[in-house]
């Protein structure tokens, strides 16, 4: 990588699933796009949602 050069990032989500009847991916794996080909940084799963919950997390 470029020292101040800008990389894509792109991020995978799969796995839906049924959360409250509202379908949602529950896996994501954070990749850069870089000149050399994909590099993993991150990945989640998701395994518990709530919603309408009006406080700060």
């Amino acid at each position: 990588m470029e020292e101040g050069k800008l990389e894509t990032w792109i991020i995978k989500a799969a796995g839906y699933q049924a959360f409250e009847q509202v379908y949602i991916p529950t896996s994501f794996e954070v990749l850069w796009r870089l000149d050399t080909g994909d590099a993993s940084y991150a990945r989640f799963h998701l395994t518990e949602v709530e919603y309408g919950k009006a406080e700060r997390f």
